[in-house]
């Protein structure tokens, strides 16, 4: 793995720890990791640069493969890692890696395919 994601992961660590469960929260598909994401997963944008936390993509994409059952390994030391920084993130919660949310990512993904096309079929500026 990649030692850059692991140092982004130790930057934001004190960031993860202090945010909370939000009860409203909603979820989302996040195209660049292909994962479901909750909405208060991660610092607010509008107080933070947003690049900081470009690791997290790799834990959204690892709970998302363990919740539709074939975990991708490739992300799992950086899950293991970001588990002993910050082990009280609600992105940890067993609720939020449940098999009941197969059917939206498969219906989020489904969504997406008409953008992902589009995105791709565009000629390039």
């Amino acid at each position: 793995m990649d030692a850059e994601p692991l140092t982004q992961l130790r930057a934001v660590a004190v960031r993860m720890r202090e945010l909370k469960p939000v009860a409203e929260a909603t979820v989302f598909y996040e195209l660049t990791s292909d994962a479901l994401v909750w909405s208060d997963e991660i610092p607010d944008a509008e107080t933070s640069d947003v690049s900081d936390f470009q690791c997290l993509r790799f834990l959204f994409r690892f709970r998302t493969t363990l919740m539709m059952g074939a975990p991708d390994e490739r992300f799992r030391s950086l899950w293991d890692e970001a588990r002993n920084l910050f082990p009280d993130w609600h992105g940890f919660d067993p609720r939020r890696q449940a098999v009941e949310y197969r059917p939206v990512y498969l219906r989020f993904c489904e969504q997406a395919k008409p953008d992902i096309r589009e995105l791709f079929d565009k000629p390039a500026c």
